[in-house]
């Protein structure tokens, strides 16, 4: 409106820039809340450690590296565990560490007796939002004993991309989970599907899955009771791990709170929207 020209010429730009992981916007902060996510549940109650592992990641540009090891199950306990050190609590780390892969280590042990693994398929809230293959939850389908279909589609976003259905036709997974950060019920995801014409096996089926409580699939180290539950679904011939015990020893060893659902929220960090940082 003021009809001033700008200051500066150039040309336009050929091609759509992309920030790169964890950078920009809420990314960056979900960052910092995955980092904090693993201090709380080594027993950090100061907020200054926090900040202290926060300036090494930054300070030595590992934003990047920190996006690649929170995607695989064996490379997020190693964050446990480098975190561990940085912030002194060593054994604190350790125990969390191990508690995760001796769960893991029993759902290794059940997978040679799995004689046919069923095709998977994440969604973030609605059936045509795709988590993109790389993330830790498509990790968890595998580890689990199933075969994660997000892998085969191709395309750019964060943390996913819109497909057609035309594509989920073309994958017809036999068993759809719903992300539990950005979730739906399954009722009114599997009438989204219907609506939608989606005629895969896990629709006809009506096997569609939410988590029992919010962020067990990704950012938090609660991701271990979300891999029990999945493995649970998907081959419960041979997994029966009891969630509710899992869930009241991991809340109680490794937040000190009692797993009481009305409490939680969706912060990758925070465990309960009860929980305080410590009074300086």
């Amino acid at each position: 409106q003021c009809k001033r020209g700008l200051s500066f010429k150039g040309v336009t730009a050929k091609t759509l820039f992309r920030e790169g992981d964890f950078q920009g916007g809420y990314p960056f902060t979900r960052a910092l809340e995955m980092i904090e996510a693993i201090l709380i549940a080594i027993g950090v109650n100061d907020q200054k450690k926090v900040v202290r592992v926060w300036e090494d990641t930054l300070c030595s540009d590992g934003l990047s590296k920190l996006h690649h090891d929170l995607q695989n199950p064996q490379t997020y306990i190693g964050l446990i565990r480098r975190f561990g050190k940085l912030v002194q609590m060593e054994n604190r780390a350790e125990e969390l560490a191990a508690y995760m892969e001796e769960k893991i280590a029993v759902i290794n042990s059940g997978l040679p007796s799995i004689n046919k693994k069923p095709r998977v398929y994440y969604a973030m809230g609605k059936p045509n939002f795709c988590i993109k293959g790389g993330r830790l939850e498509n990790q968890l389908v595998e580890a689990a004993g199933g075969i994660s279909v997000n892998k085969e589609v191709e395309g750019e976003g964060r943390p996913g991309l819109e497909i057609t259905f035309d594509i989920l036709h073309v994958l017809n997974p036999q068993v759809i989970f719903i992300s539990s950060f950005i979730s739906s019920p399954a009722e009114d995801f599997y009438e989204d599907c219907c609506e939608a014409g989606l005629d895969v096996e896990a629709v006809k089926n009506k096997n569609i899955y939410t988590h029992p409580a919010p962020c067990w699939d990704f950012g938090s180290p609660r991701w271990i009771l979300g891999l029990m539950y999945i493995a649970n679904v998907l081959h419960p011939d041979i997994y029966n791990f009891n969630l509710l015990a899992e869930a009241t020893r991991f809340y109680r060893e490794f937040y000190g709170i009692d797993f009481n659902l009305p409490d939680f929220n969706r912060s990758f960090g925070k465990p309960s929207n009860k929980w305080r940082w410590r009074a300086n």
